[in-house]
């Protein structure tokens, strides 16, 4: 079990570093094509759940809201 734990966990470090590099190349512009336009889309899927999760974290006052300095 423990080597089978081991397995997933280097296949998803090894996803995230291609994940990453893959963005690092298309921010660049590097990537054409289909490519490109799966890894734009998907960026901007991570960015909406990433806001989604923010705004259901602060309603539920878990995270506090933001006030600006000197109030």
């Amino acid at each position: 079990m423990k080597f089978v734990a081991r397995i997933i966990g280097v296949a998803v470090l090894i996803l995230a570093v291609v994940y990453f590099g893959l963005m690092y190349l298309n921010e660049r512009g590097f990537l054409f094509g289909n490519l490109s336009e799966f890894m734009t889309k998907l960026s901007i899927n991570v960015r909406n759940i990433e806001d989604d999760t923010q705004q259901f974290l602060t309603d539920e006052g878990i995270l506090p809201t933001a006030t600006p300095l000197g109030e």
